[in-house]
């Protein structure tokens, strides 16, 4: 993720830009991988900062944050977040599965198999802003200071309208984030096809069934998105979705993980 040249110098401006935020303060950085989102807060003016790590990355940290000189003020501790009993999970992991390759498996036609992957399974990938025909519908906002585990379960509905005559092979999900409150200089940036790639590229929700649209046609929806019962790191995420003139909706039930 270090590498996320958007994500990276987007969390160093927000708290570079903003040392009046974290000056004389106490800040946690969960999962903090190499610390240098950690080395970032020590350069703000934290008084303290503790790095917090599950992986073997925690001991590397440790000696990067000791490279830096920065043992008196950041604490590297490694274990789970879990069991520190801290409300943060970690993020979605990314995915290289292809739906195509079921097509055609050594002449065998596979198709019952990408109809169960299609249904289950929605893909981390990158979305080139080429492919993407539509406009583009916020489902939710949510703020991380002061959001619930219940308001994650969330139901939303969208309208989309048709920029050019293509099919429709599925829906392409991303999210935006703002560093806003109580910091005089904000910053923002995208996880969406129309910005620069991130490690987190885009979710696609590949439907089983592509159709034509053309130009000018409305999508109208519903989209649900649910912690999973079972592993609450993963979510189910239900689409209903029917062309203006349709009456009935379609439906596709997903699953992130």
């Amino acid at each position: 993720m270090i590498t996320d040249r958007v994500r990276t110098d987007g969390y160093r401006n927000a708290v570079l830009n903003n040392p009046e935020v974290f000056k004389g303060k106490v800040v946690m950085d969960v999962g903090c991988g190499t610390g240098i989102l950690s080395m970032f807060a020590a350069q703000a003016g934290a008084a303290k900062v503790i790095g917090i790590d599950c992986s073997e990355m925690g001991d590397v940290a440790r000696e990067i944050v000791a490279a830096n000189g920065f043992n008196d003020v950041i604490t590297i501790l490694r274990g789970k977040v879990e069991d520190m009993d801290l409300p943060v999970d970690k993020g979605m992991e990314d995915s290289s599965r292809r739906l195509a390759f079921w097509d055609n498996v050594y002449g065998f036609n596979m198709q019952p198999v990408k109809s169960k992957i299609s249904i289950r399974d929605a893909f981390v990938e990158d979305v080139q802003l080429s492919d993407i025909i539509t406009s583009r519908e916020l489902l939710q906002k949510i703020d991380i200071d002061h959001v619930t585990y219940d308001e994650l379960d969330f139901h939303s509905t969208f309208t989309l309208s048709i920029t050019r005559d293509a099919t429709m092979h599925g829906f392409v999900s991303s999210f935006d984030i703002g560093f806003e409150r109580g910091i005089p200089h904000p910053e923002y940036f995208t996880t969406g096809s129309e910005g620069a790639p991130t490690h987190w590229h885009q979710v696609f929700f590949h439907i089983s069934e592509p159709f034509a649209v053309e130009k000018g046609e409305r999508i109208d929806g519903k989209w649900w998105v649910r912690r999973n019962a079972e592993n609450p790191r993963f979510l189910d995420v239900e689409i209903q979705w029917k062309e203006a003139v349709e009456e009935a909706f379609r439906v596709q039930r997903y699953r992130i993980h």
